[in-house]
């Protein structure tokens, strides 16, 4: 029994896939020329964080030393509207004003109508017909 690459196919996860950008740019911040006069070096070596994932550590130590990380702008697939995950236009019917006023007034037709029913069917236990000496 052979079996042969294209009958097996491999597990899909359901993990996506993190984007890594094969070549990123050290910018200086704004304000933070005295930080970065004890660390003029740094932005030469921005090829040691293209290609691979870089911890959140190495993050912080590039904005810690006045410096943050930018993308290639050719690396980057799309544009960040193309899979926005957000919907901006609501899927479901929006109620109206006058809707909203009337389910509200219903509301508290109700529950003045039920406020009514308790008092009127059950007195108060507290107050007694009978008048203590």
């Amino acid at each position: 029994m052979t079996t042969s690459s294209q009958e097996c196919s491999p597990a899909v996860s359901p993990v996506p896939q993190i984007r890594s950008f094969p070549h990123r740019i050290i910018r200086p911040l704004a304000d933070k020329e005295a930080i970065q006069r004890n660390f003029v070096t740094l932005p030469n070596r921005a090829a040691n964080f293209s290609n691979r994932n870089l911890t959140l550590n190495e993050r912080f130590g590039i904005i810690e030393r006045g410096y943050y990380l930018e993308s290639h702008p050719d690396d980057i697939p799309c544009e960040l509207e193309e899979h926005r995950l957000v919907n901006l236009v609501p899927l479901t019917k929006q109620a109206t004003l006058e809707e909203v006023m009337a389910e509200l007034a219903e509301a508290t037709a109700k529950r003045n109508e039920s406020k009514k029913k308790r008092t009127s069917v059950s007195p108060n236990p507290c107050e007694s017909t009978a008048s203590s000496p």
